[in-house]
């Protein structure tokens, strides 16, 4: 038999905002290695905002 955790709204709503922030940083990263360089200023703000 399975169980379900019964989750509440603001679990939910965390858990998309989470997702985004996650999706956000990514999207950094990709625009800091468009030009197949990650330069040092570059890496320092990506550190910063993780």
């Amino acid at each position: 038999m399975h169980k379900f955790k019964i989750m509440s709204i603001s679990d939910y709503f965390m858990g998309i905002g989470l997702k985004r922030n996650i999706n956000h940083f990514a999207n950094m990263v990709k625009i800091a290695k468009s030009d197949n360089v990650i330069s040092p200023e570059e890496i320092e703000l990506l550190v910063k905002i993780s």
